[in-house]
């Protein structure tokens, strides 16, 4: 849902992600190991628009 959302609405997209990463953070997850391209664009070259957004 995150990723396919981002051209249509941008903010559910970017608050999909935040929830995802979030949780994985809450329950100590170290590493995140996906077989989508479309989640590796969400969380890796979309990363420096959003952890300037929360994680500042």
């Amino acid at each position: 849902m995150g990723f396919s959302q981002l051209h249509l609405n941008k903010s559910t997209s970017l608050q999909v992600t935040k929830t995802k990463l979030d949780s994985l953070q809450r329950n100590g997850v170290e590493l995140m190991i996906h077989m989508c391209p479309n989640c590796h664009i969400q969380y890796d070259q979309k990363s420096t628009e959003w952890s300037t957004t929360w994680y500042t």
